[in-house]
C-alpha cells in the first residue's frame, strides 16, 4: 500500500470491520477502537497524518485533532496501551503479510509488536494495544485517504441569526451558551 507522506488517513481495523484508531475526546490522551462516522474532517480524532522518517517503512503517525503522536509510555512491550504523546514515537509500517486481508501492518519500530485491536472486537471502546505479530486481522488496518487541508481555504463558521447579531451588539447575555455541531461521539 502506497502511503503518501504528509497526507491524512484514518485507519480501519481489518478484524472489526467497524472498529478505527480513535483519539478519546474524553481525555486527548488514550485510543480506542470506535465504529467510523463521516471523517471528511481533516481535524477529526478519528484522523491521523503520516509523516515519513527515514527509509519508506519508518513513520510518525501525528493526531491531527491533537497534534501529538501515537505512541507508548516508556519501553514498548507485549499488551502495552497505545496512547498519544508529545514527541515523534516512529513505526514501522509494511504491506499486509495475510493473503486475505489488505492493508498494512503497523509495528513499533525495531520490534515485533503490532498495532492490536483488542480481541478484534467491532464494539465501541476497546482498547488499542501492541501485541507479538501473529496472522491476526485484528493487526491489519486499512487507510482511508482524508482530503488534503488547504490552508488558503478560510474557516468557515455558521452561527444562528440571534447570536450572532447578540454578538454585533454586545450584548452577550443572550449567548451564554456554546454550542459545537461537529459530529462527535
Amino acid at each position: 500500500m502506497m502511503i503518501e507522506n504528509q497526507h491524512t488517513y484514518s485507519l480501519i481495523n481489518f478484524q472489526g470491520g467497524t472498529a478505527v484508531t480513535d483519539l478519546s475526546i474524553v481525555d486527548n490522551y488514550s485510543t480506542v477502537g470506535y465504529r467510523p462516522y463521516n471523517v471528511s474532517d481533516f481535524k477529526s480524532n478519528q484522523a491521523w497524518t503520516f509523516q515519513q522518517d527515514g527509509d519508506q517503512h519508518e513513520w510518525f503517525i501525528k493526531s491531527s485533532c491533537s497534534g501529538k503522536y501515537l505512541g507508548v509510555e516508556g519501553k514498548p512491550n507485549q499488551g502495552t496501551v497505545v496512547v498519544v504523546v508529545s514527541n515523534p514515537f516512529k513505526w514501522n509500517i509494511i504491506d499486509s503479510d495475510m493473503e486475505h486481508a489488505k492493508g498494512i501492518r503497523i509495528l513499533a519500530h525495531g520490534t515485533n509488536l503490532s498495532l492490536d485491536l483488542w480481541c478484534g472486537s467491532p464494539e465501541n471502546f476497546i482498547k488499542i494495544q501492541l501485541w507479538e505479530s501473529w496472522p491476526g486481522n485484528m493487526q491489519i488496518w486499512a487507510l482511508t485517504a482524508l482530503p488534503k487541508d488547504d490552508p488558503k481555504e478560510p474557516l468557515k463558521i455558521t452561527i444562528p441569526a440571534a447570536a450572532r447579531d447578540a454578538l454585533i451588539k454586545g450584548d452577550l447575555s443572550t449567548a451564554d451558551t456554546v454550542t459545537h455541531t461537529r459530529d462527535q461521539h
